[in-house]
């Protein structure tokens, strides 16, 4: 089993709960300008034709989950993405994920490359959304992709690349995919940078929103230091 983690701050971790939903993000909505853009080795694969593409468009026909593939937790995701001391990583499986989103979206390990020297195999618009430069190589990602293209035109045979159509896309907040929480979290981690009174409010969320008892869990990294006497 793969294990896999993703990083809330209390207002989101909040929101999957009632929700119980998991949260797509639109893909031109990444914080990084550089989600959705292509490798130079890939830059003339859709272009160049007269088809009105438009590889910029295209993102907001696709929403992506992202999670952090990893054994241990991470110091860093803690402080990339959680907040004010109120934070909580669930944790699952990437074979889990995959069965929870199977009719909705396919999962993918992420690249990450040199978008200037490195190739990369480019077939369809998502697969972009595969590859990050070699700068987020600590994120160790895996994706949950989901794509909403509007149907291909059929050209002696074979489809044409349809223009991006107005209207047509994926919402700005992003597509919820349903989820049996309590199947699908393992384990619900509180950060190691909050109080004491903070693991008590999520574990009481955790059991107003029935996760099995003990699924909330004290941060591995929450020990106090030990010095030797010289």
């Amino acid at each position: 089993m793969t294990k896999i983690y993703k990083y809330f701050d209390l207002a989101k971790f909040t929101s999957l709960l009632q929700k119980e939903a998991l949260h797509f993000c639109r893909g031109d909505k990444f914080e990084d300008p550089f989600e959705g853009s292509y490798p130079l080795s890939a830059i003339n694969i859709f272009n160049g034709g007269d088809n009105g593409y438009d590889s910029k468009e295209w993102r907001k026909f696709v929403a992506v989950s992202c999670w952090h593939k990893s054994d241990i937790e991470s110091d860093a995701m803690w402080r990339l993405y959680t907040s004010n001391k109120q934070g909580v990583a669930i944790v699952t499986t990437a074979e889990k994920l995959k069965q929870a989103v199977d009719e909705h979206a396919y999962v993918k390990e992420v690249q990450y490359i040199d978008f200037i020297k490195d190739d990369a195999e480019i077939q369809i618009p998502s697969d972009v959304f595969e590859y990050k430069r070699k700068a987020y190589i600590h994120e160790n990602e895996i994706r949950a992709i989901i794509t909403k293209y509007p149907r291909m035109e059929i050209k002696n045979g074979m489809p044409e690349t349809s223009k991006p159509l107005p209207g047509k896309e994926i919402p700005k907040s992003g597509i919820l995919i349903d989820l049996d929480l309590p199947l699908f979290i393992d384990k619900v981690i509180v950060t190691p940078y909050s109080e004491s009174w903070f693991f008590d409010v999520i574990n009481g969320l955790a059991e107003k929103y029935n996760l099995p008892d003990g699924t909330v869990m004290e941060s591995e990294l929450k020990v106090d230091p030990v010095y030797a006497k010289i």
